[in-house]
């Protein structure tokens, strides 16, 4: 099996209040962080860098789409966020070995949910999506080659309403936080010397 690997690492981050991809953690940029997690299971012919090595898009469906469009084909494709850059190789590894359709890492949401309108939800019902995810290249590339999602902001999402897939669950953890903010950094410093610990 083929397994072609897409690490996003675009975007204006607006909110960051720059190109957070590029922002140091520990002496590396944030997508060398998940590129030296993957290289050493995938060769690096099959891994794109989509902002480096092709350009990005103006979403990310459209980031996905050029990193999909750069190989053209293959059995699965793993799709990376920059802005998660603390991914664990056996975190890889068990996307890896997964083969369905579509897989994402996830966890359960542990705050009160409420509605915009103040009705509160069952909580016990969400899960809050991480990446990495998974799924298969085929499927995944027929579905957004023609821009029918460029509004979509996740593949999971994309794969459902094209297919009516559900994505396998991974339970994720804290190290797939997502940098935001430049606040964000000094969290991912802290779970860094944990994880080293």
């Amino acid at each position: 099996m083929i397994t072609k690997v897409i690490i996003l690492a675009g975007g204006k981050g607006t909110r960051y209040g720059g190109k957070k991809q590029f922002a140091m953690l520990q002496g590396k940029q944030l997508w060398q962080h998940i590129y030296e997690k993957v290289a050493p299971f995938v060769p690096k012919e099959h891994i794109v860098v989509v902002g480096i090595d092709v350009e990005s898009g103006s979403t990310r469906n459209r980031s996905v789409q050029h990193g999909l469009a750069y190989f053209q084909d293959g059995d699965r494709a793993m799709i990376f966020d920059a802005a998660r850059p603390m991914v664990t190789q056996a975190q890889v590894t068990s996307l890896l070995e997964i083969e369905v359709p579509s897989a994402t890492f996830a966890i359960p949401v542990v705050d009160t949910l409420v509605k915009t309108d103040g009705t509160p939800v069952n909580r016990s019902e969400y899960w809050r999506v991480q990446t990495p995810q998974a799924f298969d290249f085929k499927m995944l590339w027929n579905a957004i080659k023609d821009d029918r999602y460029a509004l979509a902001t996740d593949e999971t999402q994309v794969m459902f309403d094209e297919y009516g897939i559900r994505p396998m669950l991974l339970e994720g953890g804290d190290n797939l936080m997502k940098v935001t903010y430049p606040n964000d950094l000094l969290v991912l410093e802290n779970i860094l010397t944990r994880m080293s610990e």
